[in-house]
């Protein structure tokens, strides 16, 4: 590979956004000491800041912990109940009260939202060129909006107020119930927001990796995600479970790949 010339018109520091015009290929960046050729050399993550890489790496370990802590959370919960209904012939202590699974599945949502905020950081190079909606933003957006829903569930759930409806119900419950399933409709809207932008997003990250066989996957896993959740498969017990599956080794996969990459060193012509 040819050496890329020593001036370029605009050209910005990958690792921190930094104008570089000017610079020869051999200096560092002024801010961040990245070496000036590696923003040269295009959108392959293998030339990006080892930061923005390792904030793709963490992000997804992050987002496969809070999966896989949801996952025996609600398993355990399930267990829990089964037990005590079935053997024990009684209701499962606190499982009753509003605020058991809000609370239950706090910690594993805040993990995940963290892990998705780092797994959507904007790289600095790209910052300005960015548009107003991009799947990363989605992402975000959906993100906060789950946390608000989780916020106000917790808030009524500490009035007393569940999504449990029976007859002749006051009109304050009444009143409390309804506010709380929609709530939860909004997480869980949110939340399928989420997903199929993230397998998006995910797909343009393996591009960049230039690796052909996680982009074939990601062609396939992109339309029966898409398809179970806007047609309403997803809406069947095992759908999201499906969905989850192939969705983590998507993860797991991509960020395999960044971790892979090997730290690039300079091809003079």
């Amino acid at each position: 590979m040819n050496q890329p010339p020593d001036n370029q018109t605009s050209l910005t520091c990958i690792g921190c956004g930094y104008g570089l015009t000017g610079l020869a290929n051999h200096a560092l960046c002024p801010e961040c000491s990245l070496p000036v050729w590696r923003s040269h050399m295009g959108a392959q993550l293998r030339y990006a800041a080892p930061t923005y890489r390792n904030s793709l790496t963490l992000g997804i370990a992050l987002i496969l912990l809070s999966t896989l802590l949801q996952m025996i959370t609600y398993g355990g919960i399930l267990g829990m109940i089964i037990y005590y209904e079935e053997v024990r012939k009684s209701v499962p202590p606190g499982v009753a009260t509003p605020w058991f699974f809000p609370m239950a599945v706090l910690i594993p949502n805040l993990i995940g939202f963290w892990g998705y905020w780092l797994y959507t950081a904007v790289e600095p190079s790209s910052a300005e060129r960015e548009g107003r909606v991009t799947w990363r933003k989605v992402i975000r957006t959906a993100v906060i909006i789950q946390g608000i829903g989780i916020l106000i569930g917790i808030f009524l759930a500490s009035l007393g107020y569940a999504a449990n409806f029976s007859p002749n119900m006051p009109p304050a419950r009444l009143t409390g119930a309804i506010l709380q399933l929609c709530a939860n409709g909004v997480v869980f809207l949110a939340w399928m927001v989420q997903l199929v932008a993230a397998v998006v997003y995910s797909r343009r990250i393996t591009a960049r990796l230039r690796a052909e066989g996680l982009e074939a996957k990601h062609r396939f896993l992109k339309s029966p995600i898409t398809r179970w959740i806007l047609v309403g498969v997803g809406f069947l017990f095992t759908g999201p479970l499906v969905i989850l599956a192939v969705y983590c080794r998507m993860l797991w996969n991509v960020r395999r790949g960044i971790a892979g990459i090997p730290e690039p060193v300079q091809q003079l012509s």
